[in-house]
């Protein structure tokens, strides 16, 4: 019984910082792509939403299928899809969903670190 209880404890503490993760990035993008966006375009919370879900996806599919072939430079595959992924979400420029693009992958990154990495050690 106690197994049971230790399995169920830690698989919630992992679907909240899963949760905490996905909130920070969804914010992150929704953020930077507010403030880098021409003065007359507004986005809804909705497509950021739905922008951080692909973006999600993609990044998880590409570590998945990639990495083992082609080990770490798969993040630099990730960060050009990631660019794509954001232009066609928000209609951006290039310019201006590479940056969004970084600052979302910066903040997944940070977040994943202090979250996950820091709590297992």
């Amino acid at each position: 019984m106690h197994l049971h209880v230790d399995f169920l404890t830690k698989s919630l503490l992992v679907l909240k910082f899963a949760f905490v993760m996905y909130a920070a990035a969804i914010g992150a993008l929704w953020a930077s792509v507010r403030l880098l966006s021409p003065e007359r375009s507004e986005f809804s919370l909705l497509r950021g939403i739905g922008a951080a879900f692909l973006l999600a996806i993609a990044g998880n599919s590409l570590h998945r299928y990639l990495e083992p072939v082609i080990g770490g430079w798969y993040l630099l595959i990730a960060l050009v899809a990631y660019v794509a992924i954001v232009k066609i979400s928000f209609s951006l420029t290039i310019g201006r969903s590479a940056l969004a693009a970084a600052i979302y992958f910066g903040v997944v990154a940070a977040v994943y670190h202090f979250l996950f990495l820091r709590a297992a050690h």
